[in-house]
């Protein structure tokens, strides 16, 4: 067959085939590296901890295999986990079931199974990119439902991302999809906006940069960057429910 008679067609991205796709990544444990929480986790927590407290009880949506979850454990943080990849649920079981802390991980597709006014903090680390706009909205609706009055969402997602830039084709099908599962893109204004239009009051939302390092060696990076004038590929928004 040759290029000229190949038709792409853009893939829809059924909550099906969500599953489907994330059960797989969670299911083979090579790919993990893919996933940004896991390399990144410190640099996001240390971020936000400069803008909220890091006590009382976090939810963790999107967690995947629990990359973030488990950071937040062993600082010391009760945390809830919730996905909507089965796998991914059961390898963060696997991993960290039974840990003082964990109050529970369980599926999930939208609805955060918490009484209202529950919770000190709601973190969606990348996770807004791979929702449409109903569902981002519905589920900015579900942590304002379950935070207490005072208490903060966080979200992280890529700044300003080229979304064609990561798209692939599977040759057999000659569906076009974007190679991690994304669905939209953000900048700071659109970010801001979006999360205030669900009840939160904007504390920060700014490009950033989330180092894989610590310490010296990520003091030292970060002041490589500013000098070469590297855009920031992250944006950081963290919202408190009024």
């Amino acid at each position: 067959m040759s290029s000229s008679t190949v038709k792409p067609w853009r893939l829809e991205w059924t909550p099906e085939r969500v599953r489907v796709f994330w059960d797989w990544y969670a299911d083979h444990p090579t790919l993990q590296a893919e996933y940004c929480s896991k390399s990144l986790v410190h640099s996001m927590l240390d971020q936000m901890e400069k803008y909220i407290g890091m006590r009382g009880t976090f939810v963790d949506f999107g967690s995947g295999p629990g990359f973030v979850t488990e950071a937040l454990l062993r600082r010391g943080i009760q945390t809830y986990a919730f996905d909507s990849s089965h796998t991914s649920v059961a390898a963060l079981h696997a991993r960290l079931g039974g840990q003082p802390g964990l109050l529970g991980a369980a599926v999930s597709e939208g609805r955060m199974p918490l009484a209202d006014d529950s919770a000190d903090a709601v973190l969606l680390i990348e996770t807004i990119e791979h929702l449409d706009a109903a569902t981002g909205q519905s589920l900015l609706g579900e942590a304002r439902r379950v935070l207490r009055r005072g208490g903060h969402v966080v979200i992280t997602t890529p700044h300003e991302e080229n979304l064609r830039e990561s798209e692939i084709i599977c040759p057999n099908c000659h569906c076009v999809f974007h190679r991690m599962q994304h669905l939209r893109t953000f900048g700071v204004a659109l970010l801001a906006a979006t999360v205030e239009e669900a009840g939160f009051r904007t504390v920060v939302c700014r490009g950033t940069y989330f180092s894989p390092f610590r310490g010296l060696h990520r003091a030292l990076e970060l002041v490589r960057r500013r000098v070469e004038r590297i855009a920031n590929p992250h944006l950081l928004y963290i919202g408190q429910r009024v």
